[in-house]
């Protein structure tokens, strides 16, 4: 069990959150987050227009061979908007940061910083247009990465819109460096074409470099129709570098009444890089048939069924689940087989609102596998969640939740979360809001 009697972890939380006892370096960097977070709240109650965002802080503990472990997480989400006028041309300012730290170590110690957004939006020059500096999540359909660049959206004509986007891949080791662009480099384009809000058709193109070389370099097309109450969903990429085709998937559905059909069919080669020895490797191309169906009784009561088969060479995976689900309550069954080992669990989900600030939730999941043919008996495991989120008012959360864990490896394994939700919103006179 954790233990919680010794809560000097909780009276030395401030001290460790000091960026001062650090290194040059990260001081240098704690110091450029400081004033950026500084400028945005200046800006805002000064001339800006409207700041809106969420600061979270939570703690975690858990106990593995004998020792009681406690981390810290402050997170920072937030938009300011700093400028706008009445013709939608606007600037603001996205931010999405943490800070986590470990309260149990015996010195105080640095905070490791987090920057998933930190970037500049301007809207509407030239008119039409969205352009993205900074710190950012960059995609199409081709592939995905976060990035240090810019991103530009334009609306070429009424039906056409073209996304463009480029900088430098985000180290996951180093996020707290910004990586060269000529040796970590991503850029991609789609063109999309809309002729009314039940037709899309994109085409796509991303190349990505890695220790100076390319790394990949695909070209893609994907399809979107809604007919009635069906829809198509087809996408096709090819690897520009291979001079072969990368990736097939074909997804319909259709919504009858009382009753939601879904099939798909992917199939795509390995995601390997191309500039690395495992290219060189003859791996099998990847095959899956995904099968869903979802029929409503009565209300908000519903029963599911999902069945997934992965074709592989020589031998397959299949995996299903068939369950009941309402609003507040969720009951289903697992079964997987074939590659990668044979195993049955049971899933279920609860929630209970006692009144309208107060709710209380709980999940279980119990189940028995086997790795290998050659195992005599099966391993159980099981995994359970209780706890209590309380909103004293309509911008404030407080979360306490309980976890509890047993597997083969891990006989007993108790964890606790705690946290705490702010949501603020400050805004400018609406008379400047014009200016």
């Amino acid at each position: 069990m954790v233990d919680f009697s010794n809560l000097n972890y909780l009276s030395r939380f401030h001290a460790r959150l000091s960026w001062f006892s650090v290194g040059r370096r990260s001081r240098r960097y704690g110091f450029l987050l400081s004033c950026l977070v500084a400028v945005c709240f200046i800006s805002v109650c000064c001339e800006a227009v409207e700041l809106t965002g969420r600061l979270t802080s939570s703690l975690y503990g858990w106990e593995r061979s004998g020792d009681t472990y406690w981390r810290s997480y402050v997170g920072f989400n937030s938009t300011a908007k700093l400028w706008r006028n009445s013709q939608l041309r606007s600037l603001s300012l996205h931010t999405n940061l943490r800070w986590t730290g470990d309260l149990a170590a015996s010195e105080p110690g640095t905070p490791q910083t987090y920057i998933y957004d930190l970037y500049f939006r301007l809207s509407g020059y030239p008119a039409g247009s969205a352009i993205y500096a900074g710190r950012q999540f960059a995609y199409n359909t081709l592939g995905s990465s976060l990035i240090d660049g810019i991103r530009a959206g334009f609306r070429i004509v009424k039906s056409v819109n073209l996304d463009l986007f480029g900088g430098a891949t985000v180290s996951h080791e180093t996020p707290d460096k910004i990586q060269s662009l000529s040796q970590y480099g991503l850029f991609g384009s789609r063109v999309e074409y809309s002729r009314s809000r039940w037709f899309r058709l994109g085409l796509n193109w991303l190349a990505r470099t890695s220790n100076g070389s390319v790394s990949r370099h695909r070209a893609g097309i994907d399809v979107w129709r809604e007919i009635g109450r069906g829809e198509l969903y087809s996408r096709v990429s090819y690897d520009l570098l291979d001079l072969d085709m990368a990736g097939v998937l074909v997804r319909v559905a259709a919504r009858p009444d009382k009753w939601y059909l879904s099939a798909e069919f992917d199939w795509r080669k390995p995601s390997v890089d191309g500039n690395t020895v495992f290219s060189m490797i003859d791996a099998d191309a990847y095959k899956g048939i995904r099968l869903e169906v979802t029929r409503a009784l009565w209300r908000d009561i519903r029963v599911l069924g999902q069945f997934h088969r992965e074709l592989l060479k020589g031998v397959d995976s299949w995996r299903s689940a068939f369950g009941l689900r309402t609003t507040h309550f969720m009951v289903a069954w697992h079964h997987r087989d074939g590659y990668g080992g044979e195993s049955d669990g049971i899933q279920g989900q609860a929630s209970v609102n006692f009144r309208r600030n107060l709710e209380l939730y709980g999940s279980a999941f119990v189940s028995r596998y086997l790795i290998q043919p050659e195992t005599p008996d099966k391993i159980d495991a099981y995994s359970s969640s209780a706890g209590l989120l309380w909103r004293p008012g309509r911008a404030i959360q407080v979360r306490v939740e309980g976890q509890y864990l047993r597997h083969a490896v891990d006989k007993n394994d108790f964890r606790i979360f705690i946290g705490l939700a702010k949501y603020f919103k400050v805004s400018a006179d609406e008379s400047e809001v014009a200016k």
